[in-house]
């Protein structure tokens, strides 16, 4: 079945976050009305956003990052049409079906690629798209303050030693890693 590859040593804590998220996605999504939307901008809370999205043009299906996506499709970040965003807002009745009918599965990013190919969406895998960070409490805002307003303004390399080649960034890039340490 689906694996939680910490279970031992956090009682499936991973797990539960899974089915936590795409809980609070679908009920996120149900919220508002839809209908008066043509681009969707879905991004996890523990995601920090270093790049800018262009939303002024619906893309045609659903864009998301080429790089982290562990043989699947990454789920940090994704820009939607209005047909593609129904379907990654459901993802989660997709994860239980999985769950229950025992598919070997390594972890989030193939479950989500599975769920969208079954439901026949458009997904782009772009290696320059939503250059982000996943935080994960490493830094207390009252002492990083000035770190974390640089990244807020695309100043990566007054923090890191390197030049991005231009306002796009991608995990290609040299200091990402170290980047991803900080954070």
């Amino acid at each position: 079945g689906l694996g939680d590859v910490y279970k031992r040593q956090n009682g499936y804590t991973s797990m539960k976050n899974v089915f936590r998220q795409a809980n609070s996605l679908r009920l996120a999504y149900e919220s508002i009305n839809a209908s008066k939307y043509d681009t969707f901008l879905f991004l996890r809370s523990d995601t920090f956003l270093c790049s800018r999205i262009d939303l002024s043009v619906p893309p045609r299906g659903i864009v998301t990052p080429g790089w982290q996506k562990w043989f699947g499709v990454n789920d940090r970040i994704a820009v939607a049409d209005a047909r593609e965003a129904k379907i990654y807002a459901s993802r989660g009745e997709a994860y239980k079906k999985y769950l229950i009918s025992g598919i070997q599965v390594l972890n989030i990013e193939i479950l989500l690629d599975r769920w969208l190919k079954e439901m026949g969406s458009r997904v782009i895998q772009d290696e320059n798209f939503g250059f982000c960070i996943r935080l994960r409490g490493n830094i207390k805002l009252s002492e990083d303050r000035s770190r974390i307003t640089k990244l807020a303004h695309n100043d990566v390399s007054s923090i890191f030693n390197f030049k991005p080649p231009n306002s796009t960034f991608n995990t290609r890039l040299d200091g990402y890693h170290e980047l991803v340490k900080l954070l």
